[in-house]
């Protein structure tokens, strides 16, 4: 049976973003191969990997739902699992270093998930989020105030930040991205309260929170 125009195009138009999004996934590689390699974004390319596996598979049956708590465990550790690949692929990983961290990002989980019972996220959102949020970019990122000029390696360092940066929330987001939708709070009518204030806030404690947390957790090591 012969395919419409109609279903053409859309298959046409599903498959060209999938096909920017695999380029893009091949970015990291270079990074890695280049002298001094930089590994962390190669964290962007397991993404890719894993969100095209789960674009193009076919649609599955539904599924018992999962209970909030065990999925919520789920995303944690999927979380926080991807932010200490991404600080031990930058070689800052200590003793110390290590216990802040997993508090860091396990309470940025924490928020996250309650960003998305707030508001249906996009990707391109979530990069944004974590870009500002990102731990590492204090840390790696102050090329931005040192250098002279701005120049094609800047922009390469900055765009691999990213990249590794949002991989961290992406991943799990992707992966648990069926299961999630029970964390969505339905109802159309919504006071402006919740269309806009409380998803702001959250978005502001997925930056803020994990900070204060680790900075108290730190303090309370070196006491």
């Amino acid at each position: 049976m012969e395919k419409r125009p109609q279903e053409e195009s859309s298959t046409k138009n599903k498959w060209k973003p999938l096909q920017y999004l695999a380029a893009s996934g091949l970015v990291p590689i270079l990074s890695a191969l280049h002298e001094p390699s930089y590994l962390p974004p190669l964290l962007y390319t397991l993404f890719v990997a894993v969100y095209l596996y789960h674009s193009l598979k076919p649609p599955e049956k539904a599924e018992k739902a999962v209970p909030p708590l065990w999925l919520a465990l789920h995303f944690c550790f999927l979380f926080t699992a991807c932010g200490i690949t991404a600080c031990y692929l930058s070689r800052i990983i200590n003793q110390t270093a290590l216990v802040v961290m997993v508090v860091y990002f396990l309470t940025q989980a924490l928020c996250f998930l309650f960003l998305r019972s707030c508001f249906p996220l996009r990707l391109w959102q979530v990069f944004l989020l974590m870009t500002i949020s990102d731990p590492l970019m204090p840390l790696e990122g102050n090329f931005l105030a040192q250098a002279p000029t701005f120049t094609m390696d800047t922009l390469g360092r900055l765009v691999n930040l990213i990249m590794t940066a949002g991989a961290v929330a992406g991943l799990p987001l992707t992966v648990l991205a069926e299961p999630l939708k029970s964390f969505e709070r339905g109802g159309s009518e919504k006071s402006t309260f919740k269309r806009i204030f409380l998803p702001a806030l959250a978005a502001l404690s997925v930056i803020v929170a994990p900070k204060v947390v680790a900075l108290f957790t730190l303090g309370e090591l070196y006491r």
